[in-house]
């Protein structure tokens, strides 16, 4: 609880909480709404690219602005124009007019918004948090925030599909949007929201990351799961559909699940004291994570695939947790913002290039094949990145930091 005694970390927390949860409704809507409309596998894949992949392009023009303006301001900004796209979509969809094109070109547009949010809320966090020995706290309650709105938000998005339709799940979301707005309003910042002089520029920030060993290992590691791993996701409502013989409640539940395993992998995290032993986390984790989506194909129940993915999302949620703690705690200030948003590129923006080859090669060779091979990579993921543990250890002890607590 201890990042939860700032006051203005606890606002941002909830804001993004209430936020997060609507977009997660607006998700899982989309999702069933591509495929009650066409019925291909392709096309929730080619949804899915449509949403990410703004990120692979524009993340780092999110880190530039981050490390240069009103970090508040500008996340206002990014919010204040998704809820005008879940008010286009609300509408689109009450009146009937949805077409599947309609779907990939707003689904771009929230991806482009979340480009530029991305790196500009996770280099925000520093910003309040006034003891530094509290950011990996932060960082794993952002991670639980996440996992949190995921659990709830599909769940209620699910029943209200179910119930209502897709239309008002949108609507809801753009409630929540509001809400958040009014939440960011009320912090008391005194830096102006974190306002940076950004040295260099992008290259500088490339520069960085890519110069510096360690940084270079971890975004390795992150790029090799978000392309070959985490599009997984993408092939759930096939599974949920023509495996488990459901409908938009089934795929909330798969969803659903993952976050509880995530949830519980951050309830591990929030006890963990030690930052050095995360990258042996991390690679204990990615195996975990890639033996449960072998696993998952062949579960011969529902029950016992919630089971599987909920170690699927306990796995992915302490390996993207633990890059992110490690990259906050060693990068240097100056170029936060911008090596965050390199993070978020890796992390997120190659997923939907992932999503759109899991899509594409599903329908050539069966959804259960990509399945088993996004398990393949993560489990040699895992194992590799075993071998770059000894440059951690030197890294640790030349910065200073014992095993107890967190610079």
């Amino acid at each position: 609880m201890k990042a939860l005694g700032h006051r203005n970390y606890r606002i941002f927390f909830t804001a993004l909480m209430v936020s997060q949860t609507g977009l997660w409704m607006q998700t899982i809507a989309m999702s069933w709404l591509t495929y009650r409309l066409t019925g291909s596998v392709f096309m929730l894949g080619l949804v899915a690219f449509a949403s990410q992949i703004p990120v692979l392009f524009l993340a780092p023009v999110g880190g530039l602005l981050a490390d240069r303006f009103n970090r508040r301001r500008l996340i206002m900004i990014t919010q204040s124009i998704a809820l005008c796209q879940a008010a286009t979509l609300a509408a689109l969809t009450l009146l009937g007019w949805i077409v599947p094109w309609h779907l990939v070109v707003l689904s771009l547009l929230l991806g482009t918004i979340y480009a530029v949010d991305t790196p500009v809320r996770q280099s925000m966090s520093v910003r309040l948090i006034d003891d530094p020995r509290d950011l990996a706290n932060a960082i794993t309650w952002n991670g639980l925030n996440f996992n949190l709105s995921r659990l709830v938000g599909p769940a209620i998005g699910g029943l209200v599909v179910a119930a209502w339709g897709e239309a008002i799940c949108f609507l809801i979301n753009v409630i929540t949007y509001a809400m958040a707005i009014a939440l960011l309003q009320r912090m008391r910042l005194n830096d102006a929201g974190g306002r940076q002089k950004a040295s260099g520029g992008l290259a500088a920030g490339f520069r960085y990351a890519f110069g510096t060993p360690v940084m270079r290992i971890m975004l390795a590691m992150c790029g090799a799961i978000a392309l070959g791993t985490l599009p997984y996701s993408v092939l759930l409502p096939y599974f949920a559909k023509n495996v488990f013989a459901g409908n938009a409640d089934t795929l909330g539940m798969l969803t659903s699940a993952t976050s509880l395993g995530g949830i519980s992998a951050a309830i591990y995290a929030l006890s963990r004291r030690t930052v050095p032993r995360v990258p042996q986390v991390i690679s204990n984790w990615a195996i975990v994570l890639g033996l449960a989506l072998l696993a998952l194909p062949h579960m011969p129940s529902l029950g016992w695939a919630m089971v599987a993915i909920a170690f699927v999302g306990a796995g992915a949620f302490l390996v993207g947790n633990g890059t992110t703690t490690l990259v906050q705690t060693l990068v240097a200030d100056e170029v936060r913002g911008r090596m965050m948003s390199i993070y978020t590129m890796c992390w997120f923006g190659l997923v939907p290039v992932g999503s759109f080859l899991a899509g594409a090669l599903a329908e050539s060779i069966g959804p259960e094949q990509v399945m088993s091979l996004c398990g393949v990579v993560s489990v040699v993921s895992g194992i590799l990145y075993r071998r770059a543990l000894p440059t951690f250890r030197l890294v640790f002890r030349q910065a200073g930091l014992d095993a107890v607590t967190p610079r």
